[in-house]
């Protein structure tokens, strides 16, 4: 039996009852909504560095928050992590800011990604730099001295690793500790792979040579790359372990001030090869919230990787993007290259035992 057709007022009436109980739940949704937390280190938050860009991001793509816990720099992520799982308590949902010695040391902690199903983002990072399935890199930078032409010309650049031995570099070298320094650490395992790299009794006593002569090279072993570059930005040096992208960084800041010496600070790369980093995010095992946080976790992890932010990367995070074919500024276009990168370590045990020989030659 065919029925009257509706009136006007009741579909009108129907369909605004159905936008008020969407903008209700939607409401609901948000006001409920507990925020993303992520365990970071300080100066990825800092005003003109990349946390405030992913906030934005990730509020404009979902609606939530983020809230960053941040815990000094990416050696005390580890420390925090530890105390959570001590307590019971996991508190956190991402880590943001972990390298790849670190991720040896929290990697249990982490929860491995299916890349064709969970991940899809990864298809646009570059394999190079994927160290396993519960890692999602962000950046990538290589290690290098940075030089003070007005204190160390072109010309005498070091050129090997060994050349650092030369009288001429006495007292001349800022080095952070690899016992609480990502970049000391990657300097210690670099001078390892450069100057001897085979596992034998030969090559441990010739590395633990090398750092005994180091010693009367170095003014300072500073805790943190922050307090080396201090020194080294006051003049108290004319080489500190950085990155071949803190030359960018320099010409970058000249040319805002218009300063006269957008050359006066040069990466050092060496021939006989430069260390790199690699830094990631990681969703937490056993983190609160359930599958709802996990599904945010991943939406983080798809931002990070995004075009929008990568192409950020550079003149915040002061590093190289991940992901495939993102244009960089032009003060990254004209740096040095370094034609041997070594291959970063993943052994565990390895890295313990060149940290214990590399203890015993500087004691």
């Amino acid at each position: 039996m065919q029925t009257a057709p509706r009136s006007p007022e009741v579909f009108f009436k129907a369909a605004l009852a159905l936008v008020i109980a969407l903008f209700l739940s939607l409401l609901a949704r948000h006001a409920n909504a507990a925020p993303l937390i992520v365990y970071t280190y300080d100066s990825l938050t800092a005003k003109e560095g990349l946390g405030p860009i992913l906030k934005a991001a990730y509020k404009k793509k979902t609606g939530d928050e983020i809230t960053f816990v941040t815990v000094g720099d990416a050696g005390q992520l580890l420390s925090r992590l530890q105390l959570d799982l001590e307590r019971g308590k996991p508190k956190a949902h991402v880590v943001l800011g972990i390298d790849q010695n670190l991720f040896l040391k929290v990697k249990d902690l982490l929860l491995p990604l299916d890349r064709s199903r969970e991940g899809g983002f990864m298809k646009f990072v570059d394999r190079e730099w994927w160290l396993g399935e519960a890692f999602v890199p962000y950046d990538f930078g290589v290690f290098a001295l940075v030089a003070d032409t007005k204190k160390l010309p072109v010309a005498d650049f070091p050129t090997t690793w060994k050349e650092l031995l030369k009288s001429r570099f006495k007292k001349s070298l800022l080095l952070e500790d690899p016992r609480t320094s990502s970049p000391g650490l990657a300097f210690v395992l670099g001078s390892e792979a450069a100057t001897h790299g085979k596992d034998d009794e030969a090559s441990h006593e010739a590395f633990k040579d090398f750092w005994k002569d180091l010693k009367s090279q170095w003014v300072t072993l500073a805790p943190g790359w922050s307090q080396a570059y201090g020194m080294f930005t006051k003049g108290e040096a004319p080489l500190v372990w950085s990155y071949v992208s803190s030359e960018a960084y320099h010409r970058t800041e000249c040319e805002k001030t218009k300063c006269a010496e957008a050359d006066r600070y040069r990466a050092v790369v060496f021939e006989d090869g430069n260390p790199v980093q690699i830094e990631g995010a990681g969703i937490l095992k056993d983190a609160p919230g359930g599958a709802v946080m996990k599904k945010r976790s991943l939406e983080f992890m798809e931002i990070l990787t995004s075009e929008a932010v990568q192409k950020q990367i550079p003149e915040t995070q002061w590093m190289m993007p991940v992901r495939l074919g993102v244009k960089l500024p032009v003060a990254f276009q004209s740096l040095p290259i370094a034609k041997k990168k070594f291959t970063p370590e993943f052994d565990r045990e390895k890295v313990d035992g060149i940290l214990e020989r590399w203890n015993a030659a500087v004691r």
